[in-house]
């Protein structure tokens, strides 16, 4: 997993801070102590929520949240997911059942009688005029996504945010030939704008609102060069952007009552019009929930469940022959996955937040063949001024 290098070395060199920051908790906490004895009649929900280790969602999200007025927050975020497996529907099938399967078009409707074939990968059909069969297949694939936020509090409910990501995608296939090659793709990513403004707050609950936009700054044209092809383009999933105007819409739910913080929030991307290259990426719609455990003012434990769903493309790039790679078919693009995964936060200093999280699929299904999502790697350092 060498995804998991950066982050972890990252983490181990703050564990040298952790001592003296735990001192000057309790030494915090002693002093508000006494400071509110005899006359405090505040509960321990009444505590800043900011102030809170936990305040902070699991790296994996976004939390929605607002900043008091005219608070700056710097974010970083590191993604990375590890593939390396092929699945059609909910099943694992090798690279080479892929090549030796038989798939149609459903866009084309030629119900042409013919010779039944049988195939390795127990896929059988009539070959007709619309049938293909793969000229290549994905073996392994490593994405990864950094991103650089600014949020600053507009005033004390409504928060604006501005994110640039870079992407790095890198892949290893096998052809027809049996031949192995590897392709990558990098490059700015398409940056987002959004606002979240926070609707309700009671005690220990608080309700967001969010809604944005994505800008279309990402390359969808990233070549790379191929076996017996030269440089060519990579397929839609391997490309930084998506070409289209995004709206990103979100809400969220949060709460929190002595040592336990939870949540819930979905988040939806919903594609406009077609790009230059005649498609556009199907819409993407999640929901997740947590929990977290504020074990040390300085340190909390998470746990989460992700629901992801995304449609297929609409549309096709005509430089993207839909046979050569499944991964070039827009109708084999959309899936649905159940995610589990595990967290801790760090606060120190009051002014610097860390967290990592890590989590495996339980559940997936894809329309494929596509690669399978294996293990998933959150991390996030963000600082207040």
């Amino acid at each position: 997993m060498k995804f998991i290098i950066f982050p972890m070395l990252f983490i181990c060199c703050t564990f040298g801070l952790f001592s003296q920051e735990e001192e000057h908790h309790k030494h915090h906490e002693n002093k508000q102590e006494a400071q509110s004895e005899p006359n405090s009649t505040h509960t321990n929900h009444g505590e800043h929520q900011h102030d809170r280790v936990d305040s902070a969602t699991p790296a994996g999200i976004m939390g929605m949240h607002t900043h008091p007025k005219g608070q700056w927050v710097i974010d970083y975020r590191y993604m990375g997911m590890d593939m390396n497996k092929v699945y059609y529907t909910n099943k694992p099938i090798s690279p080479y059942q892929v090549l030796y399967g038989i798939f149609f078009n459903p866009s084309v409707q030629m119900p042409v009688t013919g010779l039944s074939l049988p195939t390795p990968g127990g896929f059988s059909g009539t070959l007709n005029l619309n049938s293909y069969r793969y000229m290549s297949a994905p073996v392994t694939m490593y994405m990864e996504m950094q991103m650089i936020s600014a949020m600053y509090g507009l005033n004390d409910n409504l928060m604006l945010m501005i994110m640039i990501p870079y992407v790095r995608n890198a892949m290893e296939m096998v052809s027809n030939n049996f031949e192995k090659s590897n392709m990558g793709s990098k490059g700015i990513g398409d940056i987002s704008i959004s606002l979240t403004q926070k609707l309700y707050q009671k005690e220990i609950h608080h309700i967001y609102l969010s809604m944005g936009v994505s800008i279309p700054t990402g390359s969808i044209d990233e070549k790379d060069y191929m076996p017996m092809m030269g440089k060519s383009k990579v397929p839609y999933n391997m490309q930084p952007g998506t070409g289209t105007f995004n709206v990103l819409p979100g809400v969220g739910y949060s709460g929190s009552l002595k040592v336990l913080s939870w949540g819930l929030q979905g988040n939806f991307v919903l594609r406009s019009g077609k790009n230059k290259n005649n498609y556009r990426f199907g819409n993407r719609y999640e929901a997740t929930t947590w929990l977290a455990w504020k074990i040390f003012d300085w340190l909390s434990a998470s746990a989460r469940v992700s629901y992801t769903k995304w449609d297929n493309l609409i549309g096709m790039d005509s430089e993207l022959d839909l046979a050569m790679d499944p991964q070039n078919d827009p109708y084999k693009q959309g899936g649905k996955r159940l995610d589990v995964l595990l967290g801790f936060n760090l606060l120190l200093f009051h002014k610097l937040r860390l967290g990592m999280e890590y989590g495996k699929p339980i559940y997936q299904h894809l329309n494929g063949p596509q690669m399978a999502t294996n293990g998933i790697i959150n991390f996030f350092s963000q600082v207040h001024f």
